[in-house]
């Protein structure tokens, strides 16, 4: 039982070194396929107050096998967070998938995924070139990662990228790769490549990913056929109250189940 609520470790082969994760069997196989984690910049595999453990335990307990895992320069993974750019997390992303259909689950089975702020961008733009993946929640996603970022720490900071190579962003550095990689990552262009049920999840009052974002999203899936949203007012940055928490949890599977 402790395995399904907290995970059992796991280190995952990556192309660049060990992927830490943890994974969350269920205690019976009901070939109910699997679903793999997306933290956010500067987060981990848990995210904040647990809510990816609490919502992969979740799953678990429904049958569906639950992966959280920390991308290369994160966490317990190896690399410093200068290593990480798009290309790493994506091959982050590959590997994991990889991993879960060669060693976890029936060929049968599919591959679902939730994100979290940066996390969620990546899950949109990875079911958007990886046809072989079930769908996406996309729990506050940024539309335009370095647009936020800019945002938040200012033009100065972004300046001074000539100079260092890098940009800090709190306590960590940003490489000049990493954000001239997510600069050509335009999410108006992936968006009309998914053809899977995609779900976000915004919080009416996040300070870091607003409601501008989230009606970016909202455009650029106008004319998609499976594409639901849910709003929650007074919600934050990663849904930090416990009544909010609960209340995405609660709608992810839901929405899960009907698919």
């Amino acid at each position: 039982m402790n395995e399904i609520i907290w995970g059992e470790q796991l280190d995952i082969a990556g192309p660049a070194g060990r992927i830490a994760a943890s994974i969350h069997r269920p205690a019976e196989s009901r070939d109910k396929g699997a679903v793999i984690f997306l933290h956010g910049l500067g987060g981990n595999r848990h995210e904040h107050n647990g809510i990816f453990t609490r919502m992969a335990a979740r799953l678990a307990q429904e049958g569906v096998l639950a992966l959280r895992f920390d991308f290369s320069g994160n966490g317990e993974s190896d690399h410093d967070p200068e290593f990480m750019t798009l290309e790493t997390m994506k091959a982050d992303i590959d590997a994991v998938i990889e991993y879960l259909k060669n060693h976890e689950i029936s060929p049968q089975e599919e591959i679902s995924l939730i994100g979290l702020s940066l996390g969620g961008l990546l899950a949109a733009y990875a079911v958007s070139y990886r046809q072989d993946l079930k769908a996406a929640a996309l729990w506050e996603p940024p539309f335009n990662l370095v647009a936020t970022l800019k945002r938040l720490y200012g033009p100065m900071a972004f300046d001074r990228v000539r100079v260092r190579g890098y940009l800090q962003a709190g306590l960590m550095k940003l490489s000049a790769q990493f954000l001239g990689q997510f600069l050509e990552l335009d999410a108006a262009a992936f968006v009309p490549l998914i053809s899977k049920p995609v779900l976000l999840i915004q919080g009416e009052a996040d300070q870091v990913v607003t409601m501008e974002d989230a009606a970016r999203w909202e455009s650029a899936f106008d004319k998609h056929a499976d594409f639901d949203s849910f709003y929650l007012a007074g919600a934050d940055h990663a849904f930090t109250s416990e009544s909010d928490a609960l209340s995405v949890i609660d709608h992810t599977m839901s929405w899960f189940a009907r698919l």
